[in-house]
C-alpha cells in the first residue's frame, strides 16, 4: 500500500487529501478516503492522475451544489 499527498487541485483554499493506491487484479486502485472518491489505472502514476481528475470533478460538482465552501481560482 502506498500513500501520497494529493497536490495540484486548482482551489483557492489549500486542501490536504490523502491518496491510497494499491494493486488489485493487475490494475492499481486509488482512493481518497476523505471524500470517498476512487479511481484506477494500469500504473500507480495513472491511478493517481485519474484520482486527481475524479476529485476535481467531485469538488466542482459539490461547489455547484453549494456543498463546498471554497471557490475555484480562475
Amino acid at each position: 500500500m502506498m500513500d501520497r499527498k494529493m497536490t495540484g487541485l486548482n482551489l483557492t483554499a489549500s486542501l490536504n487529501l490523502t491518496a491510497t493506491i494499491w494493486e488489485e487484479d493487475g490494475a492499481y486502485v486509488s482512493k481518497c478516503s476523505e471524500l470517498q472518491v476512487a479511481s484506477w489505472g494500469m500504473t500507480p502514476a495513472e491511478a493517481l492522475r485519474c484520482l486527481k481528475e475524479a476529485v476535481e470533478l467531485y469538488l466542482e460538482n459539490a461547489e455547484e451544489l453549494g456543498l463546498f465552501p471554497y471557490s475555484r481560482s480562475g
